[in-house]
């Protein structure tokens, strides 16, 4: 169990403390949570866990999950993903979040693959990245000639174990990731989808 798996059945029990003896005390707690504002969406994810929990200690509770609204995401166009592959990055923070959206458009791996590269897992000879992802899974992703000159400077510029790594060479979080890149896409124009 990873860490932030850990840290999600932790907030879940968390919305649900003193709701969990019966399936009309969780219902009203869902009821108060809405009220709060918390959307659906999260009140599912804290509900999976209650529903775990329940099956797990041998309750017979079971409480389904609320209807979501289906949302269509808007995704990058090619204008602005050109525009993204094109931009010139600057500051260290830009440039790493540069990469690694370099890397993720290249090579389809996820964020928590991304952030777990380290230097023995880039071959830059056959132009493969030995991913590592839940459970000890591995999986090879083929970069091309272009993404291999990139992780080549990028990884020139520090000596770190990992590829992408805080400047004390610690992993760096998805959060701090995500807000890099959404950082760097206001800088590069990027309007009208959720970067």
């Amino acid at each position: 169990m990873t860490q932030s798996t850990v840290v999600w059945y932790k907030q879940a029990f968390k919305r649900f403390e003193g709701a969990m003896e019966s399936r009309e005390t969780a219902v009203q707690r869902i009821g108060e949570l809405k009220e709060r504002g918390l959307s659906v969406v999260s009140i599912n994810c804290h509900l999976r866990v209650a529903n775990a929990f329940w099956k797990w200690n041998g309750q017979n509770v079971h409480i389904p999950r609320l209807k979501e609204e289906q949302k269509i995401l808007a995704t990058f166009s090619r204008e602005q993903i050109a525009r993204l592959v094109r931009w010139k990055p600057v500051g260290r923070n830009q440039i790493r979040a540069h990469a690694i959206a370099l890397v993720a458009l290249d090579t389809g791996l996820r964020i928590s693959e991304l952030l777990g590269l380290s230097r023995k897992d880039v071959d830059f000879d056959n132009l493969v990245l030995l991913a590592h992802g839940n459970g000890n899974k591995q999986r090879l992703a083929a970069m091309s000639i272009e993404l291999r000159k990139v992780l080549y400077r990028h990884m020139a510029n520090h000596n770190q174990a990992r590829v992408f790594c805080t400047g004390m060479g610690t992993q760096l979080s998805v959060r701090n990731s995500e807000r890099d890149f959404k950082v760097l896409c206001g800088k590069a124009g990027i309007v009208g989808v959720r970067c």
